[in-house]
């Protein structure tokens, strides 16, 4: 099969600075580790960045976090078949070496709860979808996820922002394969509910041994 070319839309949340998350960051920590009990992420925590990667059910899209910063890509294939020209803006992640958070987690929530006190402005709350979300880059691109996944519709949500496109891009992107086009806000969206898969879903544990999250 051929391997489609894959847009980043991305950047390395740089972890500069860190300090205690607030009351609402906590509980989409807490959030983010019910996603992972029924989207379970790759990988080991055993490199030396601790990567772990959830993709979208369908493969489309994807959100990784190591102990650098987080990243979130889409394939380039339904986007480029739309007519997606090669002036569209492409952002890729970028390491940023860190004295401040070199330690690497055993566990993906973990990790991701350490990195959050780093990337913490950049996660908020959307009240009218009931879901937090992280905005990668501060350009809209971004990753949304439930409150509650016993009770949303849309568990997990990828969106990319077409508001810095040139307009023949952006009106080509309307008609994205498997992506909605927001309009009025400027933006693909790929939704997924997840009930299905939380019905008997597998721990999301990867060691040996049964480790906590």
């Amino acid at each position: 099969m051929k391997k489609l070319p894959v847009l980043v839309l991305a950047l390395a949340l740089i972890l500069s600075a860190c300090s205690p998350l607030n009351a609402e960051q906590r509980d989409a920590v807490r959030a983010f580790g019910d996603l992972l009990s029924v989207l379970p992420p790759e990988g080991d925590g055993r490199d030396d960045s601790g990567l772990w990667r959830i993709t979208a059910p369908d493969g489309s899209a994807w959100f990784e976090w190591d102990n650098q910063g987080v990243m979130m890509g889409v394939e380039m294939g339904p986007l480029t078949e739309a007519g997606l020209s090669d002036r569209a803006p492409l952002i890729f992640f970028a390491p940023a070496f860190n004295m401040l958070n070199l330690d690497v987690q055993p566990t993906p929530l973990r990790q991701f709860e350490k990195d959050a006190a780093y990337f913490r402005d950049r996660i908020g709350y959307a009240f009218s979808v009931d879901r937090y979300y992280i905005d990668i880059d501060g350009l809209g691109n971004r990753i949304e996820f439930a409150r509650d996944i016993n009770t949303n519709d849309k568990d997990i949500v990828f969106v990319i922002s077409v508001a810095a496109l040139i307009q023949e891009d952006a009106d080509a992107l309307k008609n994205a394969e498997g992506w909605e086009y927001d309009q009025a806000a400027g933006r693909l969206v790929k939704a997924f509910n997840l009930e299905e898969r939380a019905l008997g879903a597998p721990s999301i544990s990867v060691f040996d041994g049964g480790d906590e999250l």
